[in-house]
């Protein structure tokens, strides 16, 4: 199976801010909308994650190059980085 980095796409990771992506889990990591940015923030209490649904994961990326999955970022906020693997 391919592992996907992020870090390897540019458009998933805001100039400044915050941002929030979308996995699509039904498509093939190859597509190019498998993940994709749906909004950016400048503060991190601003950024809303959208509600849960099967086969959609949601991540929120830092201008720094720092993510967070949901449960990551709603336990802990601006907590710890999380791993590059999703």
């Amino acid at each position: 199976m391919v592992k996907y980095d992020p870090k390897e796409d540019e458009s998933l990771w805001p100039e400044n801010g915050y941002a929030v992506i979308e996995m699509d889990e039904f498509k093939h990591p190859s597509n190019d909308d498998h993940m994709v940015m749906l909004g950016q923030f400048d503060d991190a209490n601003d950024v809303v994650i959208p509600v849960k649904k099967t086969g959609y994961t949601y991540y929120v990326h830092s201008s720094e190059m720092e993510g967070w999955a949901r449960d990551q970022w709603e336990g802990e906020g601006e907590g710890e980085e999380e791993d590059d693997d999703y």
